[in-house]
């Protein structure tokens, strides 16, 4: 079970034990945790550098994104936070990256981290 569905089942539980529907319209992908909400495996070294490295250095590497027309930089967890929202949507809708489908398990790896380190719901929306 991915930590998204987990996040979900708590939710779920949650509203059946107090029966508010406040929340209506909230999904699995806006968990807006802290570090210290993740479990032990995931580490911004262990699921996000790595599809940084192998995906997304090509084209968003301060080296190469502007010749590439690429726009933003992306090759650090501060610039993951930045970009954070129109990120994490890219990514979860299979836009980006653009060099190849991401393996889901990296994906999901990628995604999970996202969320729980709360860089999912930080910085600014640049989706298109």
């Amino acid at each position: 079970m991915t930590f998204r569905s987990l996040t979900m089942a708590g939710a779920l539980l949650a509203l059946g034990a107090c029966g508010d529907d406040s929340s209506e319209g909230d999904d699995d992908h806006s968990h807006e945790g802290g570090a210290d909400e993740c479990p032990a495996e995931l580490t911004y070294a262990a699921s996000a550098a790595p599809v940084l490295q192998k995906y997304c250095a090509a084209c968003h590497a301060p080296t190469t994104a502007s010749a590439l027309g690429a726009g933003n930089i992306i090759d650090t967890e501060a610039r993951i936070r930045e970009h954070g929202k129109g990120l994490y949507d890219l990514v979860l809708s299979g836009e980006m990256p653009k060099s190849g489908k991401l393996p889901d398990a990296e994906k999901t790896n990628f995604l999970d981290w996202m969320e729980c380190s709360g860089a999912a719901a930080a910085g600014h929306d640049h989706s298109h």
